[in-house]
């Protein structure tokens, strides 16, 4: 073993419940990770967070290097950790390297206490309800990333030539900015009959208003070529691939008698509408079947994958 991943960490709001855990297992774990590493020679890669800047930092492009003064439990551990690592690098010679995640937005792992997490729960909620309550203020923007793209930068920044580093704890990462409203349109654009409204969260609300709306993540792109694949509507569609192969009820209606299918359709979107069908959607349900849909629309192409 030549590099430690140490992910072990309260997430943004349970933090704020439970500050005193969230301390022991931040920087208490940290620190006997560090030492481990630097009695048997690993390097160790720590993920810090948008968490770690505060109220007083510039809110949009947050340039890599600034003020730094969080106001919860969760951003303290993050600039704390910061420090610390690059303390052992300094002191120690241990090879500590980190990135400050966004919001991330997983498919596999359910949403565990953070405050980015709507933007996991929506998914979810959009493919088995077909409507979320959002708990965040419309026009609050926050860095989000999805899960494929946070683990290559975890993986690309520790085996980067350490010789181009000018940082090390922590680089700024981006891929995407949204508020809530954009990533219901994104989610719409592939789940039709989906529907958002708002029952904002006054905890959470207040801990997405101390973070940044947007980094600038120059410095990765400059010193280990770190560059995002995923877009807003780039991530949705997978998302949405990823719960209908898992097993989401492909042919409920809503309350218009339409089927995701249909949808689909109407809205001439090939590859939801392949996906639907391969996963094994009913393509004669609905008040209005998908091919009557196509047809009354004039869609050549859903005519077509309809008929095949």
């Amino acid at each position: 073993m030549d590099t430690i991943y140490n992910l072990a960490a309260l997430l943004s709001a349970v933090a704020e419940a439970k500050p005193q855990l969230a301390w022991h297992i931040g920087l208490g774990g940290l620190f006997n990770v560090l030492e481990i590493a630097r009695e048997k020679g690993c390097a160790v890669f720590t993920p810090s967070s948008i968490g770690a800047f505060g109220n007083d930092t510039p809110k949009d492009k947050t340039p890599q290097d600034t003020l730094q003064r969080p106001k919860t439990m969760y951003g303290v551990t993050k600039v704390a950790g910061e420090l610390l690592s690059d303390y052992y690098f300094k002191r120690f010679g241990v090879d500590t390297r980190s990135v400050r995640f966004p919001g991330l937005i997983s498919n596999v792992t359910l949403p565990g206490g953070g405050t980015t997490d709507y933007a996991v729960d929506i998914y979810y909620a959009a493919v088995k309800e077909g409507k979320f309550v959002c708990p965040i203020k419309e026009g609050t923007y926050m860095d989000m990333m999805y899960m494929p793209d946070a683990l290559r930068a975890a993986i690309e920044l520790m085996e980067a030539d350490p010789t181009r580093l000018v940082h090390r704890n922590s680089f700024n990462i981006a891929s995407m900015s949204f508020e809530p409203s954009q990533i219901a349109a994104a989610v719409k654009r592939q789940i039709p009959n989906f529907e958002m409204t708002y029952d904002v969260d006054p905890l959470r609300q207040g801990i997405a208003e101390s973070w940044p709306n947007s980094l600038d993540d120059t410095c990765a792109r400059q010193e280990w070529d770190w560059k995002p694949q995923f877009d807003i509507d780039s991530m949705s569609e997978d998302m949405v691939r990823i719960l209908i192969d898992a097993g989401a009820d492909l042919n409920r209606l809503n309350d218009r008698g339409q089927t995701a299918l249909v949808c689909a359709v109407f809205r001439d979107n090939e590859p939801i509408a392949q996906a639907l069908l391969k996963a094994g959607a009913d393509p004669h349900l609905g008040t209005q079947t998908p091919a009557q849909v196509a047809q009354f629309f004039d869609l050549p192409n859903m005519q077509k994958l309809l008929a095949n």
